[in-house]
């Protein structure tokens, strides 16, 4: 007689990414916007490139540290006149960690506790959701300076 071996049904998550969502607006009329120039992002202390020469950008999904209590992202925009400007974006946060099952892998979630920024790109930030987690949903708006300031 052959015997069956049970299958066990394991129910992770597909979509187990964490990414902290940020869109781009205008400091002016407060209305979603598109960079027209080439954005790259650095994360603060490392030698990691998060987001590499993008044009035409709206906007963004970066990871977070896993373990540190606050990130700075450097946010360089190349004009096409070949100047460069830099702002940093620093978000303070608490990090958490998530299991769907054994079976799964761990996660690490993310509270945003707040958000700041300084330099020539940023005008301000504000936190629009403050759960980074599996949800797509934007967690940062980012309200850039025009070109005339």
């Amino acid at each position: 007689m052959l015997v069956l071996g049970a299958c066990e049904n394991i129910d992770c998550t597909l979509n187990n990414v964490v990414l902290c969502h940020i869109s781009f607006y205008d400091k002016t009329t407060g209305e979603p916007i598109r960079l027209t120039d080439t954005l790259s992002v650095a994360a603060e202390g490392t030698d990691s490139v998060l987001f590499n020469k993008g044009v035409n950008v709206a906007s963004l999904q970066l990871p977070l540290s896993y373990w540190k209590d606050a990130d700075t992202l450097r946010f360089i925009v190349l004009t096409k006149e070949g100047e460069t400007y830099e702002s940093k974006l620093t978000i303070q946060k608490s990090n958490t960690i998530h299991h769907e099952s054994p079976d799964c892998p761990m996660s690490v979630f993310h509270q945003i506790l707040s958000a700041t920024a300084n330099g020539s790109v940023i005008d301000s930030v504000a936190v629009s959701r403050r759960e980074v987690n599996y949800l797509q949903d934007e967690n940062i708006q980012v309200y850039i300076r025009t070109a005339a300031e």
